[in-house]
């Protein structure tokens, strides 16, 4: 046996909800020669800082203060080598569970937050098992688990859309699940673990945008809104759209094949650019773009709120360039970046959409025209309350 610790349907809108959402998202501006613009547009550095304010004193003075409240989250919110150890802990007991109760072939990897670089010490460890029979999921393991004594609160939830067993590691209280052959989320976890990887700027903003909207409340999709991955992604593609990009497609990037690479795994084309200390000399944009991670947070917000097209385009990091939106029911199109028949906002209700947006112009707002006087308050206390 060997463990390895490896870095729904949309709802229908109602005309009501839909008119007010295209009033606030859809709606053409105007240059100052009164001509319309459209919607997603490539962020351009010197254009979108004339056009959004990033220039004005106020703004420019923010978004360096931003920067340090950035670089506080990362620092202050990421996995430290006390938090990973004790994953490692759960890890080597479920290995010894399943090891000498229940199947000597199997294999425990642990995937998702904890293993992809966007990491926080609160984030849930998620478990997958392999090679496993059948028979001796779910309520066999759930069983197993308990008469260990070293696990609590564990529930099988059977109903999910991939079928789970929930848990509280007693000696360290990290919470997790566990599910079983998911080998999809493997490779998502590698992926996002290579972008993670490409540039300093990507993971400070990614933890305060994940810190941000959990204080806002309009994350998590048991709420009815997107989850923390779903937020990365956003991140994440706003960094492909940026002119010059900050990050690469790499489902989409090869240097000297031509059609692009294919590895079948799990059902799915899963191949993408595995060779991050080559894409200095191989990807023409690296470290052309000079903006802070204040300024990107800006940005962040602003491309959201004013240039993105919510109604024909789908927020997709397979690709830089827009792709269509295949569900013209639902209120955000957000694809997963391997099983891309799978909108990750499908659980986005109406009402909710309305609200997340309102807590971002609220935010957009405050982080331009407020200055933080303390770094660390301003990062622990900036809700749309405290706005």
């Amino acid at each position: 046996m060997s463990v390895t610790f490896c870095p729904n349907i949309s709802r229908t809108l109602s005309s009501r909800f839909q008119c007010r959402l295209q009033k606030r998202l859809y709606t053409s501006q105007k240059d100052e020669n009164g001509t319309k613009k459209t919607n997603h547009q490539k962020i351009d550095d010197d254009d979108s800082k004339k056009n959004n304010g990033l220039l004005e004193s106020n703004s420019a003075r923010n978004a360096d203060l931003l920067t340090k409240m950035c670089q506080y989250c990362y620092d202050t919110d990421r996995i430290d080598e006390k938090n990973l150890e004790q994953r490692k802990l759960v890890v080597r007991e479920l290995q010894e569970i399943i090891h000498h109760g229940i199947d000597r072939e199997a294999t425990v990897c642990a995937f998702g937050s904890s293993s992809n670089g966007f990491g926080s010490k609160d984030a849930d460890l998620d478990i997958s098992v392999f090679d496993i029979n059948k028979e001796v999921r779910g309520r066999v393991w759930t069983k197993a688990m308990k008469t260990s004594r070293k696990f609590e609160k564990l529930y099988y939830v059977h109903r999910a859309r991939i079928p789970i067993v929930t848990f509280r590691h007693i000696e360290t209280g990290i919470v997790g699940d566990v599910s079983f052959s998911n080998g999809i989320a493997i490779y998502n976890t590698l992926l996002l673990r290579r972008y993670s990887q490409i540039d300093k700027r990507v993971q400070p903003l990614v933890y305060t945008v994940k810190q941000l909207v959990k204080n806002w409340k309009i994350c998590g999709v048991r709420g009815g809104y997107i989850s923390s991955y779903a937020y990365t992604l956003m991140v994440i593609y706003f960094l492909q759209q940026i002119n010059p990009p900050l990050l690469p497609s790499l489902q989409q990037f090869s240097v000297d094949s031509n059609p692009l690479p294919v590895k079948r795994a799990f059902g799915f084309n899963v191949w993408f650019y595995d060779d991050i200390e080559s894409l200095e000399k191989v990807w023409k944009h690296w470290n052309t773009n000079t903006m802070t991670t204040g300024e990107l947070l800006l940005l962040f917000l602003d491309f959201y709120l004013h240039r993105f097209n919510y109604e024909a385009h789908s927020v997709c990091i397979l690709s830089p360039k827009p792709r269509k939106k295949r569900e013209h029911n639902c209120a955000f199109e957000l694809r997963d970046p391997f099983e891309r028949e799978r909108n990750l906002a499908s659980s986005l209700s109406p009402t909710n959409a309305s609200l997340m947006m309102r807590k971002l112009e609220d935010a957009n707002h405050h982080l331009r025209t407020i200055p933080p006087t303390d770094v660390q308050n301003s990062c622990l206390r900036l809700k749309v309350g405290y706005c």
